[in-house]
């Protein structure tokens, strides 16, 4: 490109780099969308904080669960 330029006159070296910046942008543009995509992919999903309460109210459900129906929740083999 640098070459056409140098050989180019007036208008036409003009329209020559407009169409380069132009494209160049065009580029630019695609790459920080996949760069904006890649850091999305590569992101931790958040932690949530699981508190002893928490568990122990569920455990709890669970046991009442299993002590509801212990024939299906331990069936004899």
């Amino acid at each position: 490109m640098n070459r056409n330029l140098e050989e180019m006159e007036g208008d036409t070296a003009i329209k020559g780099i407009i169409r380069k910046v132009a494209e160049m942008e065009r580029d630019l543009e695609s790459l920080r969308a996949e760069l904006v995509a890649e850091r999305r992919r590569n992101q931790s999903p958040p932690i949530t904080r699981v508190k002893e309460k928490d568990v122990l109210v569920e455990l709890k459900r669970l046991r009442d669960v299993l002590l509801s129906d212990v024939g299906t929740a331990a069936p004899s083999t």
